[in-house]
């Protein structure tokens, strides 16, 4: 059976992993900077890759942050006049009924 070639030729350097395991920005950031795949970032970043590079690295707290809608506008919600609204709905149901 012959052997398959890898599509995958290019090789990150030490530094560049370093950069990538010690980097705040998103995997979708870093994996964009690096030309790389977000899931090499989540390997590199968890130490399942390169662990021998990373090892005596410390690990750099990581914050999820939210995405913010851009453009839409978040409305208040009155629950009581919502379930006050939903009740009145429901009896006049059970009147007709």
């Amino acid at each position: 059976m012959a052997r398959r070639k890898s599509r995958h030729t290019r090789k990150l350097s030490p530094a560049q992993v370093r950069a990538i395991f010690t980097s705040r920005d998103s995997a979708v950031e870093v994996a964009k900077k690096f030309k790389v795949s977000q899931n090499l970032v989540y390997l590199i970043w968890s130490r399942r890759v390169h662990a021998a590079i990373t090892k005596a690295i410390r690990k750099p707290r990581r914050t999820r942050t939210v995405k913010r809608m851009s453009g839409q506008v978040r409305s208040s919600i009155d629950i009581d006049k919502l379930a006050d609204a939903i009740v009145k709905r429901l009896i006049a149901r059970l009147r007709r009924g």
